[in-house]
């Protein structure tokens, strides 16, 4: 592979994608990248405008102790007075931060070139991919600081473990029986390779279940969890950092752009739900253009009093 360097310029990409040798019929349009679009799968996209606030952080405040949570008191005599009681408060904060994404190309590449992906308007059509990417890491990143933990450190992920993460929820008061999983697909592995010699599994029925259990898309009805897995999931300490909770239990939030005031506005593209700023620029004195893309945006848990989370921890290999 050659290593294109912004501004791409014709000669750079003229090696690989120019019109020196014969293509092939069959363009390849992208090397092989994870696709796995987290915004569906049980986030909570947190209600909040940082445009004017003098700050980076919205607070999500939340009540308990009341409702479900409380019981009432059952009076000892018919006149017996009541007994005043309280509630708890408490609250989450998600940091928006700033996050960028540029590229450039020249004239000449614009004008010779052959593929739209390696041209300025291709690549900026590739920036919502890269945001979700970037969504997908924060999101990583959020699950790896889960506090409550299954699986010991330095070791496989078992049959076992899967029945205590099962058993976490569960065991959970006020659980709804929902629960996604994100880990690594190695754990996915290690739990296969852990359960076929499980007594109970020797049969061709289940085992062909099990093999079902794989990196994609997603895969749902193993015994209650809707597993997904990605390469984005945080390593540290020789573990993977994998992650289970209930919708809800992470949320992201968005800078308003409504504010936001660009030189030209007829060749920038704001996408308000996404928090994103798309800006295209020339230079005639060195025949390139630009894009710049901003976006602002953040990721974290909830507390797990509102919904339960836990990470998945085990040996990567």
């Amino acid at each position: 592979m050659t290593a294109i360097t912004s501004p791409v310029t014709f000669a750079q990409t003229q090696g690989d994608l120019g019109y020196a040798y014969v293509f092939g019929e069959q363009e390849i349009r992208r090397e092989l990248a994870e696709s796995l679009n987290l915004v569906g799968l049980g986030l909570v996209q947190l209600v909040g405008n940082v445009a004017n606030t003098g700050s980076d952080v919205i607070r999500i405040d939340r009540i308990g102790g009341i409702g479900y949570a409380e019981a009432m008191a059952t009076m000892g005599t018919e006149i017996a007075p009541i007994t005043l009681t309280g509630l708890t408060t408490g609250y989450d904060t998600v940091t928006v931060a700033r996050h960028g994404l540029a590229k450039s190309d020249s004239y000449s590449n614009q004008i010779q070139g052959r593929r739209l992906e390696a041209k300025i308007a291709g690549m900026r059509q590739q920036v919502v991919p890269s945001w979700i990417k970037t969504m997908r890491q924060k999101v990583a990143t959020a699950g790896a600081g889960i506090t409550d933990v299954v699986g010991t450190s330095g070791a496989l992920w078992t049959f076992d473990d899967e029945l205590d993460l099962i058993a976490y929820f569960n065991e959970t008061e006020g659980f709804q029986g929902d629960a996604i999983t994100l880990r690594h697909p190695e754990q996915f592995t290690q739990l296969r390779e852990s359960i076929r010699n499980e007594p109970n599994f020797q049969f061709p029925d289940i085992t062909l279940a099990l093999q079902g259990l794989k990196a994609g898309g997603g895969f749902a009805d193993w015994l209650g969890l809707r597993n997904h897995a990605s390469f984005d999931v945080t390593a540290s300490g020789g573990d993977h950092q994998g992650f289970a909770y209930a919708p809800g239990a992470i949320g992201w939030a968005v800078g308003s752009t409504e504010n936001v005031e660009v030189e030209n506005a007829a060749t920038t593209m704001f996408i308000g739900e996404f928090g994103l700023v798309i800006e295209t620029k020339s230079d005639g004195n060195i025949a390139t253009s630009r894009f710049d893309a901003n976006a602002w945006f953040g990721v974290g848990t909830c507390d797990p009093s509102v919904a339960p989370q836990v990470r998945i921890r085990s040996l990567n290999t």
